[in-house]
């Protein structure tokens, strides 16, 4: 790839077969929200430093499996406290 419009997200109705690249789609997007997630945590904690940090985390299913979009655990460094949906 040599421009971001020839890359296109894993999709059930697309492309999904190539393991590396859904791989390094989740590792860019548990990045990118990472990266999102401290844009928000920074004013909080200049504002407020005593107040712990959370986020709500979710299941992709009934059987409370985690949504596989995003790798929860990387955001642990992150975070005072881990709640669940």
């Amino acid at each position: 790839f040599n421009d971001w419009s020839q890359i296109e997200s894993p999709s059930p109705i697309g492309e999904n077969a190539v393991h590396g690249l859904n791989l390094d789609w989740r590792r860019f997007v548990t990045d990118q929200t990472i990266s999102f997630f401290q844009n928000e945590i920074v004013p909080l904690k200049e504002i407020t430093p005593n107040i712990p940090i959370t986020t709500n985390f979710m299941a992709d299913t009934h059987d409370l499996i985690p949504f596989q979009g995003l790798d929860y655990s990387k955001f642990a460094k992150h975070l005072d406290v881990i709640s669940w949906d």
